[in-house]
């Protein structure tokens, strides 16, 4: 797998532009592509940038689910994008895809609080232990929050809540797998890889909403 790009390909700009954000999505993926093979046959992730309120996401689409929604720094696009490129084994294509439209469409109505559940496919990649976490995490309704340990619990493991809480920071699939809904026993937020800032948004949005789940 090729080295991670280096940053002087990607000169300092005002990054809190949209336009200016798919800009440099395209460009760094046009970077990526052009380091990897491209036979008809590739087997390929199509990879591309949304807008949301809480900052640009990253959607992964591969035999028609989603394989992840990540938050991102730009400043830091290129890594994350070649680090996703070595976890998955398989090369990131810029690309459309309808599931891309269909998830940017749900997480609008999901923002504009006209929506409480997703409808879209997903199939996470992680470890036996992992999925029962993750499996767990879709249990916690919405609106609602959950301890590490309530999940622990939920999957059977009620003495693992260190090893669930480590399982919750690895989802691959930011806000469609609400691992922003599990917060500490005593009632602070915890940890979220996504930032503390966007975990109080999606709780306020979630408990804020008196809509019916579509």
């Amino acid at each position: 797998m090729p080295a991670l790009l280096e940053p002087k390909h990607f000169p300092p700009v005002n990054l809190s532009d949209e336009t200016t954000q798919k800009d440099l999505f395209s460009s760094v993926m046009e970077e990526i592509e052009g380091l990897t093979s491209k036979p008809e046959h590739l087997d390929a992730v199509k990879v591309n940038l949304i807008a949301s309120p809480v900052g640009p996401l990253l959607i992964g689409v591969h035999e028609k689910t989603i394989r992840f929604v990540h938050f991102t720094q730009m400043e830091r696009l290129a890594e994350q994008l070649m680090r996703l490129q070595q976890q998955l084994g398989k090369p990131l294509r810029h690309a459309t895809h309808q599931l891309h439209e269909q998830l940017e469409a749900e997480l609008e109505e999901y923002f504009a609080k006209k929506r409480q559940v997703f409808s879209l496919p997903i199939k996470p990649i992680g470890t036996a232990f992992q999925l029962r976490v993750w499996q767990g995490l879709q249990k916690i309704p919405y609106g609602t929050t959950w301890s590490y340990e309530q999940l622990a619990t939920e999957i059977g493991q009620p003495t693992a809540s260190r090893a669930v809480g480590l399982a919750n920071g690895a989802n691959p699939l930011a806000i469609l797998i609400p691992c922003h809904r599990v917060v500490n026993k005593n009632g602070q937020l915890g940890g979220y890889g996504g930032g503390i800032w966007r975990k109080q948004i999606l709780l306020d949005l979630e408990k804020s909403s008196d809509v019916r789940a579509v």
